[in-house]
């Protein structure tokens, strides 16, 4: 559902389907594990309110801020998140500093502002090498 359905005609459905979807997120046992490794390590989520270009006109016809759901993750545990993954991937200890590079390779490649310009500049290292080979395929479909 469109963000403009926030404030507009179909406010209740969207809410409704947020909250449902929410609802059925927390109520998913190996999710909640998930989302605790990462909050006990430093990770915290939060409902931030969305500043400039992202937002919905209101009736007014100017735009307010939309409230988002946000993750917050220090810098400091950057570390401990890519040492997790790399753990649940296999991958071993003698193997960690080149996966880590691979992966920062990634992130500016596909996540970071400037991704456009660094596809020309960097060298093509496939998917996540966190991302098990055998779900590449499905996450080329999403």
């Amino acid at each position: 559902m469109p963000h403009s359905d926030a404030v507009g005609p179909g406010a209740a459905a969207w809410s409704a389907a947020t909250a449902a979807l929410v609802t059925a997120l927390d109520a998913d046992p190996d999710l909640r594990v998930l989302r605790q490794r990462l909050f006990d390590v430093g990770v915290a989520s939060a409902v931030v309110r969305r500043r400039g270009r992202v937002g919905v006109r209101g009736r007014s016809g100017r735009r307010r801020p939309l409230d988002q759901q946000a993750i917050r993750c220090p810098r400091s545990v950057l570390a401990t998140i890519e040492t997790l993954a790399a753990d649940d991937a296999g991958i071993a200890r003698a193997d960690r500093n080149e996966v880590s590079a691979q992966f920062a390779i990634y992130m500016l490649r596909n996540h970071h502002r400037d991704w456009q310009a660094n596809r020309t500049k960097l060298p093509d290292v496939d998917e996540s090498p966190y991302t098990p080979p055998e779900e590449w395929n499905l996450l080329v479909g999403t």
